[in-house]
């Protein structure tokens, strides 16, 4: 349901806003520029720090913590199955 959510969400905008923005910069509305050298530096920082080091973050916490969830999960079905 989420990554459905997630995929409209992304049609959406690639459907309406980015056409909606040309003909605002063709009309002179709005002015579209593109970035800079710094601005791209820190876009690409921010790329990385928010992609690849917050997957590595997570993927090891995942791997330190798979024994105690695969317990709690575990003893969790247990408890299910008794009943």
């Amino acid at each position: 349901m989420v990554i459905t959510v997630a995929g409209f969400l992304g049609l959406c905008t690639l459907l309406l806003l980015w056409p909606g923005l040309v003909i605002l910069h063709v009309a002179k509305i709005e002015e579209l520029v593109w970035p800079d050298s710094l601005e791209w530096a820190v876009l690409f920082i921010n790329g990385i720090v928010g992609v690849v080091i917050s997957n590595l973050l997570w993927l090891w916490s995942v791997f330190y913590h798979r024994f105690h969830l695969y317990q709690l999960l575990i003893d969790y079905f247990l408890t299910i199955c008794q009943c």
